[in-house]
């Protein structure tokens, strides 16, 4: 019995971890001779069945000569079904969590065969100094000065232009100019209009152009040199209209136009409005200090693949939101710069999960409703809904992971000893 058991050991795959470096591990299966000729001798088959070989019929080629003619295909395909077949086992046996796919680096090909794999796994948190982190903030209020301030930002956004009374152009009137322009002695078709709008008191794109209209009179017809694209060029400029701003006065008409009843309402809900605004930058200053904190207490690595599809994805969204592709040449530069806050952002992610771990913050089943009713409120269709349940219900660990690790958020920023200063 003891023979057949040791024959029995010999047949099976052998899996050994070589190294661990941070959350990538160094792994090997080494498979026995019976078992890969086993899975060739199926892989043949296979390929038999498909192959097309001058002089015979499907599938009746003799197999020296199929394996002669495809021994790409087949390598290819014993590989990928002892993949597919024992690295799951060997990840079992490891007792390992990969967070991506695992990646052959090599294979050594004999009568057996031996895999060295590479496994990203997620790092193991015991977490550390979360209870009553230490945070000081400074405390914002709204001073007279302040709304004051804000009243004359919101007076401005909804000031007029009006027809000025004053013949010369200064520094603080809107001019309303034509021009076309010439450079080395030939016009400049795309530099030319029939109505523009300067303002006076900002920067111009044509380098120039605000100080030569300074002290035009309206009607003026004038030659400014200026500079366009860095090269000297002129403007022949007519001075068609000088305009100024006009502020609406900070009354109780100014109040109505702004949708309330009265000045002084229009001042409590600017207030209010502000100190609402000076609040939530509070919190975001208080949730960053806990997080700095929980970065420094628990220095934990981050899967390398992981941060890599994270960084891709930051760029994709920026591109999103601009609008606009990032040229080649800067891409690598800003993948750089923002790698360091992707990182953070998923040590945090790991860290508040462990937590949410070690305090059994779990998705209850009314966590999960609720967060379904409020993904149901923005659907019209009966088919739009249950689409949606579907989704939800095929994402439930998803979910699960992102209502803990809020949770671990929100229980960290309770326990959280805050102080002004």
């Amino acid at each position: 019995m003891g023979i057949f058991t040791f024959a029995e050991k010999s047949d099976k795959p052998k899996f050994k971890k070589i190294k661990e470096e941070g959350c990538v591990v160094s792994a090997s299966i080494e498979i026995p001779e019976a078992l890969v000729q086993n899975e060739k001798h199926n892989v043949l088959l296979w390929v038999q069945e498909q192959a097309k070989i001058p002089g015979f019929r499907p599938g009746k080629a003799p197999m020296a000569m199929v394996e002669a003619h495809y021994p790409d295909t087949i390598r290819e395909r014993i590989l990928n079904r002892v993949a597919e077949k024992f690295v799951p086992d060997l990840i079992k046996d490891l007792n390992l969590l990969p967070v991506t796919a695992s990646t052959i680096t090599n294979v050594d090909w004999n009568k057996s065969m031996k895999l060295d794999l590479r496994i990203e796994i997620a790092p193991q948190v015991d977490p550390k100094d979360y209870a009553k982190i230490q945070v000081s903030h400074k405390k914002r209020a709204v001073t007279d000065e302040i709304l004051s301030a804000e009243l004359d930002k919101l007076r401005d956004a909804h000031s007029r232009l009006d027809q000025c009374d004053e013949e010369v152009l200064g520094n603080q009137h809107y001019a309303v100019i034509s021009y076309a322009a010439i450079q080395n002695g030939k016009p400049l078709p795309k530099l030319k209009n029939d109505s523009e709008l300067v303002d006076m008191s900002s920067d111009q794109l044509i380098e120039g152009l605000s100080t030569g209209l300074l002290g035009m009179k309206k009607g003026e017809i004038k030659e400014i040199k200026v500079k366009f694209r860095e090269k000297d060029a002129v403007l022949n400029v007519t001075l068609v209209e000088i305009k100024k701003k006009v502020l609406p006065n900070l009354d109780g008409e100014f109040a109505k136009d702004m949708g309330l009843e009265s000045l002084e309402d229009l001042k409590k809900n600017l207030k209010d409005s502000l100190q609402q605004e000076y609040s939530k930058q509070e919190e975001d200053e208080i949730r960053r200090e806990i997080e700095k904190a929980l970065l420094k207490a628990n220095p934990i690595p981050v899967p390398p693949t992981l941060v890599e599809h994270e960084t891709e994805r930051f760029v994709e969204s920026l591109e999103r939101q601009s609008r606009r592709s990032i040229p080649e040449a800067d891409m690598e530069k800003l993948k750089k710069e923002i790698r360091p806050q992707v990182e953070d952002n998923l040590r945090l992610s790991y860290i508040f999960l462990a937590i949410a771990d070690k305090e059994k913050l779990d998705m209850t089943e009314e966590d999960y409703n609720k967060e379904l009713d409020e993904a149901l409120k923005v659907l019209k269709s009966d088919l739009e809904k249950d689409e949606r349940r579907k989704f939800f219900d095929r994402n439930r660990a998803g979910l699960a992971r992102i209502i803990r690790e809020r949770k671990a958020r929100l229980m960290t920023r309770e326990k959280a000893v805050v102080k002004e200063g």
